[in-house]
């Protein structure tokens, strides 16, 4: 997929959110999500201002009025349509750091479909992943890994965790104090194989290893959330 299409996969995952999200009584609005501390309110408000920041970064002006979840999400909106066919080499600041486009359109897509499935799951639906929003998931897996296993906790030096789907490849080792992508031969310390969906749910923090096929060192299998904890 390009970096227009994984945009344009976030425009239509943040337009389900909306979708979602509209005409929620206070009730609803005050269920627990599955983010530790997180109610359907904050979950809410952190896509709005989510939005507004990817926007930003995609280069739209922060529209008069923001402080609604319709503005935000018409802000992205505009913003991927005015972008056009971005340059896959072109710097975007996201919270985690500057990256270039194609690694960035993936993982606000990301951000986007996971969001979806936390709200959806909250609500009371099923929240899976399917279609374009898994694609650019799977796309997104790598770099999302390599950001939050900077935050984790410390496996050592040479660990290597693999995640083998249709769509996802993902292989990472830890050298030097980081996680880094990885081609050495042999097999990884722990491998997780199965559906790309469950492995991407794994990756970010919403599921576990249960319906996949791990091999491996299952010790580290059970540290898996704690050496990548999910955004």
């Amino acid at each position: 997929m390009t970096p227009r299409e994984h945009l344009r996969v976030a425009a239509a995952e943040y337009e389900r959110f909306g979708t979602l999200a509209t005409g929620l009584d206070p009730e609803r609005l005050g269920r627990p999500t599955g983010l530790p501390g997180w109610r359907v309110a904050d979950l809410v408000e952190h896509v709005r201002r989510a939005q507004l920041l990817e926007a930003a970064a995609l280069g739209e002006p922060a529209p008069a009025a923001a402080d609604d979840l319709r503005a935000a999400r018409a802000a992205f909106a505009r913003a991927v349509e005015r972008l056009g066919d971005p340059d896959p080499t072109r710097p975007v600041e996201l919270v985690g750091g500057v990256v270039v486009m194609e690694v960035a359109a993936p993982l606000i897509a990301a951000e986007a479909a996971i969001h979806v499935v936390d709200l959806a799951r909250a609500l009371g639906g099923p929240g899976g992943l399917g279609g374009s929003a898994l694609a650019s998931c799977a796309a997104a897996l790598g770099p999302m890994l390599t950001f939050v296993g900077g935050l984790g906790a410390p496996e050592p030096e040479e660990t290597s965790v693999e995640l083998a789907g249709r769509l996802v490849d993902v292989r990472l080792r830890r050298t030097a104090g980081r996680w880094r992508p990885d081609r050495a031969p042999g097999p990884a310390s722990v491998r997780f194989a199965g559906d790309d969906d469950h492995l991407v749910l794994l990756g970010f923090g919403r599921g576990g290893a249960e319906r996949l096929t791990v091999t491996g060192d299952r010790l580290l299998a059970t540290r898996f959330k704690t050496a990548f904890p999910g955004p």
